[in-house]
């Protein structure tokens, strides 16, 4: 019976209805000891005002024994040779126990130290939950504001820097148009990044929300292809579409999937061949889904961590010694995107230098019949 709560109350509770009518008692009271090893009391009734309880709970702990003292029992909760309490029994009468009856609570007390230990492991798992959770959200909001605060400034650099490409403060020299679009690149990588924070700072808090609304994804895979021709073309990738997907319409947010398919392509170039990168994304009807692939040419993943790299904030190089940029949040935001549109993700790979294939499947729209 005492072994079906992990409240401390009700399980002190619980044990004295059973063990008060062995020692004829009607009170009882719970002595914990404290930092310093001195038993204090923390709850019971009838016992709260009795002289000598400290002096009785430190006699029992330290002989490791039942103890009788006239109209008080005191039991030593000892599990694993620590005593994690004392449990004293009263009576309005004195009381003798004999042998028998000293075995019994002896047994009983030892049962009860168990259970006193696991509710004591019990309430350290959860404050360090409760601990660990506030953590998390402090976490998440030190996150978002920081990304915030970032994108504002970054934002109005790069449109001064679109200010100056396009002439509006006056001619430029030859230098400038040199950096100047380095600059507008790195503060687009930037802001790639920042939202990328936003976005897994919204997922962590559960505001991460789509739109619903009819969609094709060709029409997807064109606008990502547009978004990403500068770094295709810095790079002199060369990146090849096959859109044979008859039925290419889905439900979903056509900004969100455009983001999946930019992080994939975006992945697939950092990790392509610097020599040759080559990138084929391929987009199919599979049964009632749709079905696109991204396949590069580059260093491949081992199988042990084709799982892994979904995870937020996992990299398969050490942090201090990759190569590739990124705080590994891309995938991770790829695979909810997909998650929220029903769908499913996965990567494939032979192995190290033999190219991946990132996969997603989407439920297609129902098609309409007249």
């Amino acid at each position: 019976a005492i072994g079906t709560h992990l409240d401390l109350r009700l399980l002190i509770a619980d044990a004295v209805t059973y063990l008060l009518p062995l020692v004829r008692g009607d009170r009882y009271a719970l002595l914990l000891p404290d930092a310093k090893g001195s038993y204090a009391l923390s709850f019971g009734q009838g016992l709260e005002s009795l002289e000598g309880l400290r002096e009785l709970a430190a006699f029992a702990s330290k002989n490791d024994e039942v103890i009788s003292d006239k109209n008080v029992v005191a039991l030593p909760l000892a599990a694993k040779g620590i005593t994690a309490g004392i449990l004293l029994l009263g009576s309005p009468e004195a009381i003798v126990l004999d042998g028998r009856e000293k075995s019994l609570l002896a047994a009983a007390a030892d049962q009860l130290a168990v259970a006193v230990e696991n509710v004591g492991i019990y309430e350290k798992e959860k404050q360090a939950l409760a601990r660990l959770t506030e953590l998390d959200r402090l976490k998440n909001e030190f996150i978002s504001m920081v990304s915030h605060e970032l994108r504002t400034p970054v934002a109005s650099a790069d449109g001064y820097v679109s200010l100056f490409l396009a002439g509006v403060t006056g001619t430029i020299s030859e230098d400038q148009k040199k950096y100047l679009p380095i600059i507008k690149d790195n503060n687009q990588r930037l802001l790639a990044l920042i939202n990328r924070l936003l976005d897994f700072s919204s997922m962590e808090t559960g505001r991460f929300s789509i739109k619903k609304e009819l969609i094709s994804i060709n029409e997807i895979i064109g606008q990502a292809r547009q978004e990403v021709q500068a770094g295709l073309d810095l790079k002199r990738a060369k990146l090849t579409v096959s859109l044979e997907a008859r039925e290419p319409n889905f439900m979903g947010d056509a900004e969100k999937m455009r983001e999946v398919l930019v992080n994939l392509i975006d992945n697939a170039l950092k990790f392509t061949a610097d020599a040759a990168p080559e990138i084929k994304i391929a987009a199919a009807n599979k049964g009632s889904l749709v079905e696109v692939c991204v396949e590069d040419n580059g260093r491949g993943i081992e199988k042990e961590y084709l799982e892994s790299i979904f995870n937020e904030f996992y990299q398969v190089e050490p942090a201090m010694t990759r190569q590739t940029g990124g705080v590994g949040l891309g995938l991770a935001i790829v695979r909810e995107i997909i998650n929220k549109h029903h769908g499913r993700i996965w990567a494939e790979s032979e192995g190290k230098g033999k190219g991946a294939q990132f996969i997603f499947e989407l439920p297609a729209a129902e098609r309409v019949r007249s």
